[in-house]
């Protein structure tokens, strides 16, 4: 199931257009889409993948809202979830990405075991940012949301502004580089931050994951931060 939709286009505008079920939780994944090296690779797989992230997702039937392009911790959590009934549903700018049968050129493939894509009028990444997180935000007036930090850069940055400044609890992958070792850096106090760094830091509640602590820790913080036990 995919959908265009306009930059500005309104949360429940989307949920009722994608026909996604009332969430028992959602979890909106922000992170690297870049190619990862094979030790932090087999890492993420870990924590992101069935004894992880994934295997939460599953065993109480939560959303997840991703980047949607076949890239970084995105295909790797896709890979997890491909034989799983959870919606998996990916937010893209249009013009950067293409499908079987889609657009021809220097576009990023879609990754595959999504459920759902909005595809969203733009062509540069962060166009889809504002679409994001009016899906997310949709979705978390209906049960309780948390957002993951895996790594990332400038576009993750800005969506994870945005997801503080809508009140979601943070989990940040420590270890898994760029944003979230800056966000798990400036958490911990250990050094002066970068004012928007500063800003999430203070206006939102953030716990710090160790990926070295392996998948049972990652599911476990996030699902004390979406209250332990998703309804």
């Amino acid at each position: 199931m995919a959908v265009e939709a306009p930059p500005d286009a309104g949360g429940e505008d989307l949920v009722a257009l994608l026909g996604l079920p009332s969430p028992r939780g959602t979890i909106v994944v922000n992170g690297t889409t870049a190619e990862l090296d094979g030790a932090l690779a087999a890492d993420l797989a870990e924590v992101l993948g069935p004894n992880g992230l994934a295997g939460a997702v599953d065993r109480h039937g939560l959303t997840v809202i991703t980047g949607g392009a076949d890239g970084g911790i995105f295909s790797i959590l896709g890979r997890a979830m491909a034989a799983r009934s959870s919606a998996l549903v990916g937010v893209a700018p249009r013009g950067l990405v293409t499908w079987p049968g889609g657009p021809a050129g220097d576009r990023v493939p879609l990754e595959p075991h999504h459920s759902h894509f909005v595809l969203v009028d733009g062509g540069a990444w962060g166009d889809e940012t504002a679409t994001l997180v009016a899906l997310a935000g949709a979705l978390g007036r209906l049960a309780p949301s948390v957002a993951v930090v895996c790594g990332g850069g400038p576009v993750t940055r800005s969506e994870v502004l945005c997801q503080a400044r809508e009140g979601r609890h943070l989990v940040v992958v420590a270890g898994s580089g760029r944003m979230a070792d800056e966000l798990a850096t400036a958490a911990a106090g250990c050094r002066p931050a970068a004012p928007d760094v500063a800003e999430i830091v203070a206006s939102v509640a953030i716990t710090v994951c160790p990926l070295a602590a392996g998948g049972a820790a990652l599911a476990g913080a996030v699902l004390a931060a979406l209250g332990s036990s998703p309804v």
